[in-house]
Order: structure tokens, then C-alpha cells, then sequence
């Protein structure tokens, strides 16, 4: 019964010795395994840490697009009013440059009337008229080439050519 008896304990022995080795590495696996957890939760608090710093600077650079927002919005409507204030301007510049030259239209018509009172058979429009004061006035300069007593003192095509400049036409009154 010795024998029995210590065979069993020596069985007992080795089954407690068996149950130890296991849970020896169960427990250095599972120490392993929380090591690992423990390293990936700093990575992950080193990440959300730099998560809510880029959160901060995207929240200063959102409140800075806004006051540049407003800003812009305060240029915009200022360019509008100076956009529109040119515009006015230059509707005024319009009028008064169509004002000036129906005013010179008529001192044209006012001057051939008086010197062709007849226009039978001839449209009366303005650009008839702008046209016949045009060809009136390259009339007279032709005139002007030669002296009174109808001598030509042999001009020469430079000069004749000068006359020409410097005598004018309707359109330089528009300008």
C-alpha cells in the first residue's frame, strides 16, 4: 500500500506540476497579451492627443477664415459701391458725350441751312448731315490749295498734303 500510496502522491505530484506549467504559460501569454493591449492604448492616447490638437488648430483656423470672411465680405460690398458709382459716371460720360454731339450736330445743320437752304430730293438724317458737312468742309480745304486769282504756285504734294492737315473736318469736332 506504500507503494500505491506513493505512486499516487508521485501522479498527484506531476498532475499539480502539469497544472502549474499550463497556467504558467497561460499567465506569461495573457502577461504578453496585456503588454501588447497596454503599448497599442499609448499609441492610441499619442494619437488622439495629436487628433485634438490638429482639432484645436482646425477651429482657430475656422474662426480665422471667418473674420476673413467677413472682411472680404465688407471689400466686396465696398467694390460693388465703387462699381457702381463708376458706372453712374460713366452712364453721365455718355449722355453728355451723345448731348455734345447732337449739339454739334445741330451747329451743322444750323450752319448748312444757312448756306444751302435747298436739299430737294435728299434724305435729311442726321448722318446725312454729319456726311455733307464732312464733304463740305473737304471742299473748302481743297479751295484753300489754290490762290485767289487761280494761279497755282506750284505747290508741291508735301505741302499740299500740310494744307490738307491743318484744315480740318467735321470729325475732329467729336473728339
Amino acid at each position: 500500500m506504500k507503494t500505491i500510496l506513493s505512486v499516487g502522491a508521485f501522479c498527484v505530484s506531476i498532475l499539480f506540476m502539469h497544472i502549474e506549467a499550463n497556467t504558467d504559460v497561460e499567465f506569461h501569454s495573457i502577461l504578453a497579451r496585456l503588454s501588447l493591449l497596454e503599448e497599442k492604448q499609448a499609441s492610441s492616447d499619442k494619437r488622439i492627443a495629436a487628433l485634438e490638437w490638429e482639432n484645436k488648430l482646425s477651429q482657430k483656423r475656422i474662426k480665422d477664415l471667418e473674420k476673413y470672411k467677413t472682411y472680404s465680405d465688407r471689400r466686396v460690398v465696398a467694390l460693388e459701391r465703387k462699381n457702381a458709382l463708376c458706372n453712374r459716371k460713366n452712364n453721365e460720360l455718355d449722355i453728355l458725350m451723345k448731348q455734345y454731339a447732337h449739339k454739334v450736330a445741330i451747329e451743322t445743320d444750323k450752319l448748312l441751312s444757312e448756306k444751302n437752304n435747298t436739299m430737294d430730293g435728299y434724305d435729311k438724317t442726321l448722318s446725312y448731315r454729319e456726311v455733307t458737312s464732312f464733304v463740305n468742309d473737304k471742299n473748302r480745304s481743297d479751295r484753300t490749295l489754290a490762290k485767289p486769282n487761280g494761279k497755282d504756285d506750284k505747290l508741291t504734294a508735301a505741302d499740299e498734303m500740310a494744307n490738307r492737315l491743318t484744315a480740318g473736318n467735321v470729325l475732329s469736332l467729336f473728339v
